[in-house]
């Protein structure tokens, strides 16, 4: 290379998203390309009713081609944004029905819950809403709409409607017993996602303790109390303060990822009770408080030892960093670029 300088090309992470890309069974047509890239342009700028004209022409002057399923799912998006709560509804569930297997479909299913609530329908949004939280989407959408559950249930539910969706299996998952507390005994209180997206992580985390502590006392004389935080925020502050409010309570450990981890750590700092996070990667967690102990690395340690590594032990000259566009990204290119200057 120039001047006989090595390149090392370190590369973070690659994120790569595909919307609407072809599907095999379907024609391709670039005039469908055209018209759902105007489409979304104008449903960026607000202009729903010019973005829906555009998506609708995709689907009903176009034979079946590779922006069908994404256009049936914009139609719904627009008449959502235009109020038109039930035809929208009828466009997400054609898009169901049409492309049951696409993966656009808890996106649907997540947009019929929105129209639920814009309804004032609430029950019925909620069912909709666990839809997606037991289904195959993404983590994130599928966090959110456990979050939307469970601001629900709290703000908009009587108890007797609680109650159903208690019934129906919906809401409330109770924690596992995992053996009685002894009186006097400290207890090591387990902030974990026993239900919800986060659950398979959840049952992963419980597991372990569990292996610990065998029938819920360890040999130390520690018994262990479980909370479940619903895979969510809201559920790690209520689960944290619930354990808070133990006598002899000597810890908390959990949850699984940053967000409910940094959502805790306020309430156990607040305590002054110490709390362990074994799998959260938030940079900076422990500046929470003193009472925060983070066991797992960080993202931008992550890159720091990757950047001594190649500069030090490699003897690279010649370093660049490729990372995506998002948090995680940023910090492991920050912290790459900061430990080699």
């Amino acid at each position: 290379m120039r001047g006989g300088n090595r390149l090392l090309i370190i590369i973070l992470a690659i994120g790569l998203s595909v919307w609407g890309a072809p599907c095999s069974g379907r024609g391709f047509s670039p005039r469908a390309d055209t018209l759902f890239a105007q489409g979304v342009r104008s449903y960026k700028t607000g202009e729903f009713l010019a973005a829906l004209g555009n998506f609708q022409k995709i689907l009903q002057e176009l034979p079946p081609n590779q922006r069908s399923s994404a256009a049936q799912l914009m139609v719904a998006k627009a008449l959502y944004k235009l109020g038109e709560y039930e035809q929208a509804i009828q466009a997400a569930q054609r898009l169901l029905e049409a492309y049951p297997k696409s993966r656009y479909s808890p996106y649907a299913v997540y947009l019929i819950a929105g129209c639920r609530f814009r309804q004032w329908k609430y029950i019925d949004a909620v069912e909709e809403y666990a839809k997606v939280v037991g289904g195959r989407g993404d983590s994130k959408l599928r966090r959110r709409a456990q979050e939307i559950i469970d601001r629900i249930v709290e703000t908009k539910l009587s108890p007797s409607q609680v109650e159903e969706l208690r019934r129906k299996g919906l809401i409330g998952a109770r924690e596992p017993e995992v053996g009685p507390v002894s009186p006097g005994v400290a207890i090591v209180g387990l902030l974990c996602p026993v239900s919800g997206p986060d659950s398979t992580f959840g049952k992963d985390l419980l597991d372990g303790v569990k292996l610990a502590f065998g029938d819920g006392e360890s040999s130390s004389g520690l018994s262990l109390v479980v909370k479940d935080t619903e895979s969510s925020a809201i559920g790690a502050v209520k689960a944290a303060q619930k354990l808070a409010e133990q006598e002899n309570l000597l810890a908390l450990v959990g949850p699984v990822f940053s967000l409910p981890t940094v959502a805790a750590a306020a309430v156990a700092n607040c305590a002054k009770v110490p709390l362990l996070a074994p799998t959260a990667n938030q940079d900076r967690l422990t500046t929470i408080g003193e009472y925060i102990f983070q066991l797992n690395t960080t993202p931008r340690i992550q890159a720091e030892r990757m950047a001594e590594y190649a500069a030090r032990d490699l003897g690279f000259k010649a370093l660049a960093v490729l990372a995506p566009l998002n948090a995680r990204g940023q910090q492991m290119a920050e912290g790459f670029v900061q430990r080699i200057e």
